[in-house]
């Protein structure tokens, strides 16, 4: 795993902005002139028309309102004029995304455009959500609410949501407290009437294991709207599979995938969250989307994740220009994270969908060449095990067992790897089964 750390060049890679505030260039017009401003969110619009007019990239974020409530304010980026405050938002506040702030303080915001939209004057351009206190209409919890941009009317508070709350996005604060939506199209959607065209996942008070907070998420149709989820955990089914499993789950990031194939088995998005461990550690975790299955999730944690300090607010992303080897960069994932000195640093792990059955790649250079167990806190983690130890090296297929249990695994650079916690002071055995039978692997305290 590599680490982004330290104090970089002196020479800017990037030019401070030019074409923002009257005098003040490199500040988004209008931001702060009510109040403090915070979070923004940015999309770039791939389906802009690239003239003098056009909208070539919103950005969101919110602020304290004349009335002192947060609200969710907006500006346009167009790539010869540069950023103009908003126009086309709330009737009496035109910089203001519509509705935002009308149940209470609005925070957060997530922006996404639609790359399939037929760009007419009734289509769902681009959707912003974020979260609202008192949002919820029958609980009174924090929700997630929505509003829907089109090129040429703006703004206009969400129609297509929860029964009786329709800029509500459905169910969410239904469990507890809604918060930090994550908000993604998806460029693969065929389209139809029912297609999954974008998702939102957020964390919710209450909605895990014994009362955890855990992701939740809803599915957008460009016809019918917003409806829950409903491809997720088992016998919770607008939940994101194990999120709240081990501890409160935060923060989701959720990115699709635009080289998938979309077929059954296709990776077609990843979500990402910050989870409490087993151990008490906090670790970024992910789940998979498949449009036809629904999500699954990913064994464990993502690669040292938390090995250092706690690991928090995960942000992903995949690469549009990915040539999808079983070298190439599929994603990305970036997190904060306590260092070893004490001072937060970011570090990141790279997702390649084509090599490992769980993605996300390993640092194992200091484990060529012998079987060995990498620990963190009294418990086992990483399990490295040389595919000429089995006695079946050449098998074309491998299955990882502990009582029964399959573990997934990936084989790289002549190693079996896999990930399980179990406690170190006790003996365990693996099986790893083969072609023609099985090896048993002992671990020793």
């Amino acid at each position: 795993m590599t680490r982004i750390s330290g104090e970089g060049t002196k020479k800017s890679l990037l030019p401070p902005g030019t074409l923002g505030h009257p005098g003040d260039p490199d500040r988004i017009p209008d931001s702060g002139s009510n109040g403090n401003a915070y979070v923004p969110s940015l999309a770039f619009n791939p389906n802009s028309d690239y003239s003098l007019t056009s909208s070539d990239a919103i950005c969101s974020w919110y602020e304290t309102g004349v009335s002192g409530q947060y609200r969710i304010k907006f500006a346009v980026w167009n790539h010869q004029t540069g950023w103009s405050p908003g126009t086309l938002g709330h009737p009496d506040d035109p910089d203001r995304i519509p509705d935002s702030g009308s149940n209470g303080d609005a925070r957060y915001p997530s922006i996404s455009f639609n790359p399939n939209y037929d760009y007419s004057d009734t289509s769902s351009d681009a959707i912003c959500s974020w979260y609202e206190t008192n949002a919820n209409g029958d609980t009174g919890h924090y929700a997630i609410k929505f509003a829907v941009w089109n090129h040429q009317t703006g703004w206009s508070p969400g129609t297509l949501g929860h029964p009786g709350d329709p800029d509500r996005i459905p169910d969410s604060g239904d469990d507890g407290d809604a918060r930090y939506p994550s908000l993604a199209f998806n460029p693969n959607s065929d389209y139809s009437l029912t297609s999954s065209d974008a998702i939102c996942s957020w964390h919710e008070t209450g909605a895990g294991a014994g009362g955890n907070r855990a992701i939740k998420f809803a599915i957008w149709n460009h016809q019918t709207g917003w409806s829950p989820g409903t491809l997720g955990h088992p016998g919770d089914p607008d939940r994101i599979p194990d999120s709240g499993s081990n501890g409160d789950a935060y923060a989701p990031s959720i990115s699709f995938n635009p080289n998938s194939d979309y077929n059954s088995t296709s990776s077609d998005a990843i979500c990402s969250w910050h989870e409490y461990s087993v151990e008490g550690q906090v670790r970024i975790k992910f789940a998979v989307w498949n449009h036809q299955t629904g999500w699954s999730p990913g064994p464990a944690f993502i690669p040292d994740s938390g090995d250092d300090g706690s690991a928090a607010s995960p942000s992903l992303a995949f690469n549009p220009n990915s040539d999808y080897s079983d070298t190439s960069s599929d994603a990305i994932c970036s997190w904060y994270e306590t260092g070893v000195s004490g001072a937060y640093r970011i570090k990141f792990a790279v997702w390649n969908s084509s090599i490992t059955s769980n993605g996300y790649t390993l640092n194992i250079s200091e484990n060529q060449g012998h079987q060995s167990i990498k620990t963190f806190g009294g418990l086992y983690q990483y399990v490295y095990i040389p595919v000429q130890a089995l006695s079946q090296p050449n098998s074309s297929s491998h299955t990882v067992k502990h009582n029964n249990e399959t573990i997934p695994h990936i084989i790289k650079d002549n190693l079996l790897i896999f990930h399980h916690t179990k406690d170190t002071s006790k003996p365990i055995t693996f099986t790893i089964e083969h072609d023609s039978g099985s090896t048993a692997i002992q671990f020793n305290p």
